[in-house]
Order: structure tokens, then C-alpha cells, then sequence
């Protein structure tokens, strides 16, 4: 029987680990690609989707059945991205990791493949919040009322900032000369 991520989770609580594997492989490679977009190394990103599912493991008695999975999940995970730059005391990554469209090796690209490339330079510009607020989103398709949960903020706050964001990725995206 297919199980619901939430129910799989209540098992988890009671007992049953074996049902934090199946959410694994639901949920391994999604984190993974969040945690890429945001760091850019692949083994940090690892590193960190690993502890997700080890605080998961944890903290599984703090899960209550009212909870939406993947909210909680993804809030689990910015708490883990977070922690360890503090931890670590890093600074953020941010407009140093990507640069210019000048980066990209290979001068044969189709133009939309120019495109995509411009708008990781321009996700790479904004903060990590509004980076987190797209992938969430455009990337993931998470519905506002879960990513407000995840920013424990307000369902209009979030469209707001969503709003915000797209404004200044556009206008980011527009600056990037991409005869550099």
C-alpha cells in the first residue's frame, strides 16, 4: 500500500524507522538540488541532505500529524543550512560563487541555453531567503500555504515576497550582459 509522506512520518514516530528510508528516496535528491543551488558543491550538498534525515530521525517525536510533510521537511533543511555557517562560521555564498556569463566554457550554446545559464547568475545574486523562496515555488511547486509554514510567516506575507523576489530576479537577470 502507498502510503502519504504524513502517514509514513506518523510511523516513523512510532516506531517504525524503516518508513524514514522510503522518505529518502522521496525526498533525497530534492534536498540534494536544493542544497546545490544554494552552495554549489556537491559534497557539502550531500553532507547536508544526510543530516536533514539524521535530525529527522531525532526530532521525529516533534512531528504532529497536523503537520505538512513537505513543509516541515524543507523547514528542517533551512534550519541544517543555516546552522552549519554558523557553525562553521562561513559566510554565506552569494554573488562570488558565479560571477559573469564570461564563466561559461563553452562559447557554441544555443540561446536558451545562454538564458539558463543567465539565470543562475542571477539566482546566484539574490539572498538566500528569496533563492530558497524560488526554489521552493517555481522549482518544487510547494503551494504558498506550505512555504509560509516553512518561513513561518503569514500565506500574504509570502506572496509578497514572492512578488519582491520575481521583481528583482528580473531586473538581475536583464543586467546581466551576456555579451561579457
Amino acid at each position: 500500500m502507498n502510503y502519504t509522506d504524513e502517514e509514513l512520518m506518523q510511523k516513523a514516530k512510532a516506531g517504525e524507522l524503516k518508513c524514514i528510508s522510503i522518505l529518502f528516496d522521496r525526498y533525497n535528491v530534492r534536498l540534494y538540488n536544493f542544497f546545490f543551488q544554494q552552495t554549489r558543491d556537491k559534497g557539502q550538498s550531500e553532507d547536508l541532505t544526510q543530516n536533514v534525515f539524521e535530525r529527522i530521525i531525532k526530532y521525529r517525536e516533534n512531528y504532529t500529524e497536523k503537520k505538512n510533510f513537505a513543509a516541515w521537511i524543507y523547514a528542517i533543511a533551512r534550519n541544517v543550512h543555516m546552522d552549519i555557517y554558523r557553525k562553521k562560521r562561513f559566510d554565506l555564498p552569494g554573488n562570488d560563487k558565479v560571477l559573469s556569463i564570461a564563466d561559461i566554457p563553452d562559447e557554441t550554446l544555443t540561446t536558451e541555453e545562454i538564458h539558463s545559464e543567465r539565470l543562475k547568475i542571477a539566482m546566484a545574486q539574490l539572498n538566500q531567503d528569496e533563492q530558497q523562496l524560488i526554489w521552493m515555488t517555481r522549482f518544487e511547486k510547494m503551494k504558498y500555504a506550505e512555504v509560509a509554514t516553512v518561513f513561518n510567516c503569514s500565506e500574504g506575507a509570502i506572496k509578497a515576497k514572492i512578488h519582491r523576489t520575481m521583481k528583482n530576479l528580473k531586473e538581475v537577470f536583464f543586467k546581466i550582459n551576456i555579451d561579457e
